[in-house]
């Protein structure tokens, strides 16, 4: 019975609601789940601000490892510009296979990546980050350790200064993530910072002797079953893709890296650059709680992601963290939200909630920067959709 109502389920994955089996799922209760996607469409809508929060969203829940229909709904493509819209006629729609940039939730990717080499005795991530990077050392940054990097209490500035942007050739670029000058001594400080994850890459790039990209595919997307997950998406996907920022250098940009520091590095680099789907970041998340396999195939072993998922930030309470993961985060994690809760946001609109305590997990794409990176932050839509998973199965 359960399997011909799972059937049921996919084959409704293009309606918005699926009010016609909220009740027939044994566990689920579809009400907190409808409830959350009505306030998420809302948001649609122009706001006080003037404007929509995002032109369009595609959300998961994961429940008994398997992922549900994603309810999904607005434009994938909604405007020409910051001030010009398309046509109706020539918007593009959301559907329940969009790939959008995942921006910062890229960072777990790397994270998982690193995880894989210290299963291997190749880091120590109580060592220095210069026993891997000899150059980091400078401006006073030999201290640096590899675990406050992951948790973000190395004392970097939060980007680096001046942008990647403004240097010409790839080296200079690394050069000056390595020279970056830190803003406190490490450990002194949380602080949220794209430098420790750009630098974490440099690492895996370094002991790989393979780019980010290849990595990352090798390691985790390719064995895991991924097949809409990597850097750079071919352009044979771009009609899938969701647009992001009108840039005015740029123009409007859809399957090119919104951030602009990734831009600047090809698109690959260890704090952005991953594109993804929900289904494909539901196995990543599935692996993750599931202790490091997901579809049969392991990627890290059990005690591994219990390493990378202990709270090392006791002395800043307010920000737990693990390796990588974020923990405890009410402001997008809402009624999920625990001590053993990891996840991650992106820039661009994204997140994914892992709960260990109830075995779930909520996943929310938007392309809120679509078209304009200040039009107000979603965070309220966030916390919609994880009180309506955290509902649904109480």
């Amino acid at each position: 019975m359960k399997a011909i109502l799972l059937v049921t389920l996919l084959a409704m994955a293009a309606c918005v609601s699926c009010v016609e089996v909220e009740e027939k799922l044994e566990g689920i209760n579809f009400g907190p789940l409808r409830d959350a996607v009505k306030t998420m469409q809302g948001y649609m809508n122009k706001q006080p601000s003037g404007f929509p929060l995002y032109p369009g969203f595609v959300s998961g829940m994961v429940y008994n490892d398997k992922l549900l229909p994603p309810y999904y709904a607005g434009y994938a493509v909604r405007w020409i510009n910051d001030t010009a819209e398309l046509a109706v006629k020539d918007r593009v729609k959301m559907t329940a296979d969009t790939i959008f940039d995942m921006a910062s939730c890229s960072k777990l990717f790397t994270t998982l990546s690193i995880m894989t080499l210290v299963e291997e005795g190749k880091v120590d991530i109580n060592s220095k980050v210069s026993v891997y990077l000899p150059k980091f050392a400078s401006n006073g940054k030999g201290d640096i350790t590899v675990v406050q990097l992951l948790t973000h209490t190395s004392g970097l500035l939060p980007d680096p200064v001046p942008s990647l942007t403004t240097y010409s050739t790839h080296e200079q670029k690394v050069n000056a993530i390595l020279e970056t000058v830190p803003q406190y001594a490490p450990g002194t400080h949380y602080q949220y910072s794209d430098l420790n994850l750009l630098t974490t890459g440099l690492i895996v790039e370094k002991l790989t002797g393979k780019t980010l990209d290849k990595v990352v595919e090798e390691r985790i997307t390719k064995p895991l079953g991924m097949v809409d997950t990597g850097y750079n998406p071919p352009k044979s996907k771009l009609n899938r893709i969701a647009a992001t920022e009108f840039q005015p250098t740029r123009g409007m940009l859809r399957g090119s890296v919104e951030d602009e520091n990734a831009w600047a590095l090809g698109g690959v680099a260890g704090h952005a650059g991953v594109f993804s789907t929900v289904k494909d970041i539901s196995i990543m998340a599935r692996a993750v709680l599931n202790g490091g396999q997901a579809n049969g195939k392991r990627i890290l072993k059990e005690e591994t992601v219990k390493m990378m998922l202990k709270n090392y930030n006791q002395k800043f309470p307010d920000n737990s963290h693990g390796l990588g993961f974020e923990l405890a985060q009410g402001w997008y994690m809402g009624e999920l939200s625990s001590i053993t809760t990891a996840g991650h946001t992106g820039y661009t609109g994204t997140d994914v909630v892992i709960s260990q305590s109830t075995k779930t997990i909520g996943i929310l794409l938007t392309n809120r920067v679509h078209p304009s990176r200040n039009w107000g932050s979603i965070n309220p839509a966030r916390i919609a959709w994880s009180n309506g998973v955290a509902r649904s199965i109480k």
